[in-house]
């Protein structure tokens, strides 16, 4: 039984392949790099410039939202419409000409009840006018509470695409690498090398065994002195 202590490598018979195909996505990778990092740039200001917004506001929005808090207010409840003055004085001018008309086709135009007729027509015309320019403005107040929820929350629409920007641009590099580093252990996976060595306790029982063996088949009778005779 001879001694033997082995010590092997196992490559696959495509290696060259393998190794090739490594230095071709090592290429690509390294080619692609400052793309990857001009992506990223890219994004990354784009998140920038869109918590930028945020901060500075967006113009319709604050015009809305301060639109909404006068009216909320009620601003535009006790300063009227500017037309309206106006379209009280024409259409009380309307009821005179009709009051009048009535009156005069029946003689009684120039007394006091001329006047109070033409009073209580024109108050009650008045009254109307601005119960409606009332009623109006109170309907936009409720719409305006309505709107604020929506508007407060439009302040804050840019913080979603910004975020969502930045972290795009801060983890577009480490998905490269990672990408690339899942690739080569594809690789690795097809490429392996395999050593055998023989223990040094199973080595000394060889040589002891191999001792042994030929002690046993009289290999060392000439190491005790002599043999027997007879």
């Amino acid at each position: 039984m001879g001694l033997s202590s082995s010590k092997s490598t196992t490559k696959p018979y495509y290696t060259q392949q393998v190794e090739g195909t490594f230095d071709a996505l090592k290429a690509a990778h390294d080619a692609n790099q400052a793309n990857v990092q001009a992506a990223a740039n890219g994004f990354t200001n784009l998140g920038n410039n869109l918590i930028g917004q945020f901060h500075a506001g967006d113009p319709g929005v604050k015009a809305a939202t301060q639109y909404n808090t006068d009216v909320l207010s009620g601003r535009y409840l006790d300063a009227h419409n500017p037309y309206t003055g106006a379209m009280i004085a024409q259409a009380n001018d309307q009821i005179a000409n009709d009051v009048n008309a009535h009156l005069g086709t029946r003689g009684r135009t120039g007394g006091d009840s001329q006047a109070s007729s033409l009073a209580r027509e024109i108050g009650k015309n008045t009254l109307n006018l601005l119960y409606s320019d009332y009623s109006a403005e109170r309907s936009r107040m409720g719409a305006a509470a309505e709107q604020a929820p929506a508007l407060a929350s439009a302040q804050y629409l840019p913080l979603t695409p910004a975020l969502s920007a930045l972290q795009t641009g801060t983890t577009l590099p480490e998905q490269s690498a990672d990408q690339y580093a899942d690739a080569v252990r594809g690789l690795l996976g097809q490429y392996t090398v395999t050593k055998q060595t023989v223990p040094i306790g199973q080595l000394l029982a060889q040589i002891a065994g191999t001792g042994l063996s030929a002690w046993a088949g009289g290999g060392f009778k000439g190491l005790g002195g002599g043999g027997t005779s007879g």
